[in-house]
């Protein structure tokens, strides 16, 4: 029996981090507010919610400001693709994992738009038989 094999994306099979950091930096330009790549990378594995509350404390942003912010990020997140790229090797492996019969899946909080969004920019969503996004269950 093949087996069944679900990843993670962001942090695990590709590095998005720099086009997160854009998404956030453009977002505090507004307020006159940044944060580095280092931060980004500590915010990232939650969601974008918890991404947003730990930029926006980061930068001592009021809580008012937490909802506009998310849809704000959530909007700008869709196209942010231009700077992800899968880790290496990871191409290979799954490419080696579908040869070998196994069903693959992606289980992400990333909402599920912005999900598909860099699969297909990376042309890796044709690896996959199902995904899950942060907003999808």
């Amino acid at each position: 029996m093949k087996a069944r094999i679900v990843f993670d994306l962001d942090g695990t099979l590709i590095d998005s981090a720099p086009d997160i950091h854009g998404v956030a930096n453009d977002l505090l330009a507004a307020h006159g507010r940044q944060i580095t790549l280092a931060q980004t990378h500590d915010f990232i594995g939650n969601g974008v919610a918890v991404f947003v509350q730990k930029m926006r404390a980061a930068c001592g942003l009021p809580d008012d400001l937490q909802e506009p912010l998310t849809r704000a990020f959530k909007a700008s997140y869709l196209t942010a693709v231009h700077k992800t790229v899968p880790y290496p090797g990871v191409v290979p492996a799954l490419e080696a994992l579908r040869a070998q019969g196994h069903a693959l899946g992606i289980c992400t909080n990333k909402p599920i738009a912005p999900c598909m969004a860099v699969l297909n920019h990376l042309d890796l969503g044709r690896l996959f038989d199902t995904f899950w996004g942060g907003d999808s269950l």
